[in-house]
């Protein structure tokens, strides 16, 4: 037994004395490794006007920091000190973002877990790390130690160097084809088809909705034939689509649907021509309604980096955020055709943030066309108040949804084309809140009390989309002014 304390005692005095050598090191901050590892990425890094970190790290380093939160390097909601040493772990963790696929890193079990982390001091691992530390140990983006593993160990210049550029090595050795990444190839193909002149595509969406509502008025229910609080509708949707780029679009799109039983069937066209929307419904039969679509075009353009009418094409924004989460799948050949399969999957917490921080814009520009629309269609004007509340209940929905998306791209190997996109996505979305908010606005009403009302919905979709005749010739509407639908003439008719 005393020999066992001799042999421990030492054992503790050794460990000791090698993280004190470690101290004697010039540490390396967060920040300086962080800028380590996207030089060596090649990540290209963007001159920037002002920051949040102004002041509290050098002025090299700005730029390195807003790159590091476009790519969930380091998340908007976590506290971030720059300048404070970076441990072992935490460097781990960052080496399997940029290097690694880090949508693979839920995949590993607990078995796994306790496989690779089999160190002597294993329970110095934080909770937080220990999935990471496993995946770059079974992946060989960091070395396998058969003894003490200094998890929480800060780093120093040379360690941080020789961690990069090992997990470097594996990315390169791992992750690519043809020195290829699966972002690189991602990317690659959506720049193709926007440098193509024009292109077509067609798809499908299946939608399964199940909506619970509580505290509906009952006059309300007998009105929208609602025998209960639960609906289930199911939607089809089919487009076709071309495209010219840089600014004309046609999409026609059937929308099928059954609800509780009940089937409808509606089709509706749209053109982008410039600044200009033109849209065939049933409100219009076969007139076009049109828009002027110039402010909103520029406000949805400056945020999404490309043209707003093209819904089949990545934007710049999404592009962007997608590249963090794509891996390799395994490659196909369908018809002949070798494809690379690209999958990016999504989970719902990197989702949330992404429909904070981008697409909670673009749905205030779709609502201010919306509402642009309808009030050019009923002569009315825009109330202000109304619009903002609108907005704030968009907000308050997207706060309150969770989705998940999983997206696998077939990327033609010979062209480097998207020939096709398959998704699967699950949202579910709590619009309790925003139900208060539609009280609020019915409150006018007084024959109308909605300040009971609760709601919730889940949608599972899976989509199809196929990319063909890229720069072959396509064919748009030609509208002329007697082809224009005006809302004095629909009165006419219903007088």
């Amino acid at each position: 037994m005393k020999k066992r304390a001799i042999l421990l005692l030492a054992m503790i005095m050794i460990m000791s004395m090698s993280i004190m050598s470690f101290a004697n090191e010039a540490q390396f901050t967060k920040i300086e490794f962080i800028k380590e590892v996207l030089d060596a990425e090649e990540v290209e890094i963007n001159e920037l006007k002002e920051s949040n970190y102004e002041g509290v790290v050098s002025e090299e380093y700005l730029p390195y920091i807003e790159a590091a939160y476009e790519k969930d390097i380091i998340l908007k909601d976590e506290e971030f000190d720059p300048n404070s040493s970076i441990t072992k772990e935490e460097a781990i963790i960052i080496l399997v973002k940029v290097f690694g696929e880090r949508t693979r890193v839920e995949d590993i079990t607990e078995e796994t877990v306790h496989k690779e982390i089999d160190f002597i001091d294993k329970e110095a691992v934080s909770t937080s790390a220990e999935k990471n530390i496993a995946y770059a140990l079974k992946n060989d983006i960091i070395k396998k130690n058969r003894g003490a593993f200094y998890p929480v160990m800060p780093l120093d210049q040379k360690m941080s160097k020789e961690m990069i550029d090992y997990a470097k090595e594996a990315h390169e050795k791992y992750f690519t084809r043809n020195g290829l990444s699966a972002d690189d190839i991602l990317e690659m193909a959506n720049e193709n088809l926007k440098e193509q002149k024009t292109f077509k595509a067609n798809g499908k969406m299946d939608v399964d909705m199940k909506m619970s509502i509580e505290g509906l008025p009952e006059d309300i229910k007998e009105q929208e034939a609602l025998t209960d609080d639960q609906m289930n509708m199911k939607m089809n949707m089919e487009f076709d689509i071309q495209t010219e780029n840089p600014d004309r679009s046609y999409v026609k799109q059937v929308l099928k649907t059954n609800a509780d039983g009940v089937e409808t069937e509606e089709t509706t066209e749209g053109f982008i021509d410039g600044n200009t929307m033109y849209q065939k419904m049933s409100l219009s039969g076969d007139k076009w309604i049109k828009t002027d679509i110039s402010s909103i075009q520029s406000q949805i353009q400056s945020l999404q980096g490309n043209d707003p009418q093209n819904i089949v094409e990545v934007s710049d924004k999404e592009l962007m955020f997608y590249k963090n989460y794509a891996s390799y799948g395994e490659n196909e050949k369908i018809d002949g055709k070798e494809y690379y399969v690209i999958n990016v999957d999504i989970d719902k917490e990197a989702y949330k943030k992404f429909m904070k921080d981008y697409m909670g814009e673009i749905m205030n520009a779709s609502i201010d066309l919306s509402l642009q629309q309808q009030s050019e269609i009923d002569n009315l004007q825009e109330d202000a108040a109304e619009m903002d509340m609108v907005k704030e209940g968009v907000k308050q929905m997207i706060d309150d949804m969770d989705m998940e998306m999983s997206s696998k791209y077939y990327i033609n190997k010979k062209t480097m084309n998207y020939e096709k996109v398959d998704t699967d996505a699950t949202m579910y979305m709590n619009m309790d809140k925003f139900m208060e908010l539609i009280a609020q606005m019915a409150e006018k009403d007084e024959a109308i009390d909605l300040s009971n009302v609760k709601m919730n919905m889940v949608y599972n979709m899976k989509g199809q989309f196929n990319y063909y005749d890229l720069g072959e010739e396509v064919i748009f509407p030609e509208i002329t002014e007697d082809d224009i639908f005006k809302m004095e003439d629909k009165k006419l008719e219903q007088n």
